[in-house]
């Protein structure tokens, strides 16, 4: 997938004893740099700063080192533009869960 230059997504993860559990995230990446990230269900900012949370290429990269991790349990993409929906790794207890992608649109 080439990724555009500017566009939003939501994300959400599951397990990793993260407090972002189960909170979808709309993420708006500018130039490869999140930079935005609000609570979907409400608009409200997400406490921290935005480039802490991954653009798509960063979510690859991630993917990657969990493959390389022997750590990958699965990984989904979307089949038309080639986007990761679903990545679940199986490591060790604090890092095992899922991060999923949807709503991925091209901005302006």
């Amino acid at each position: 997938m080439r990724t555009p230059n500017h566009y939003s997504y939501v994300w959400e993860i599951t397990g990793y004893f993260n407090a972002l559990d189960g909170q979808p995230i709309r993420l708006e990446v500018r130039q490869d740099t999140v930079r935005s990230a609000t609570f979907a269900a409400t608009g409200q900012p997400v406490p921290g700063a935005p480039a802490q949370f991954p653009t798509i290429d960063g979510l690859f990269d991630f993917a990657i080192a969990m493959l390389n991790n022997h750590w990958l349990a699965a990984f989904l993409t979307d089949p038309q533009l080639g986007y990761p929906v679903r990545i679940d790794v199986a490591g060790p207890l604090d890092a095992s869960g899922s991060d999923f992608v949807t709503q991925f649109q091209a901005l302006p």
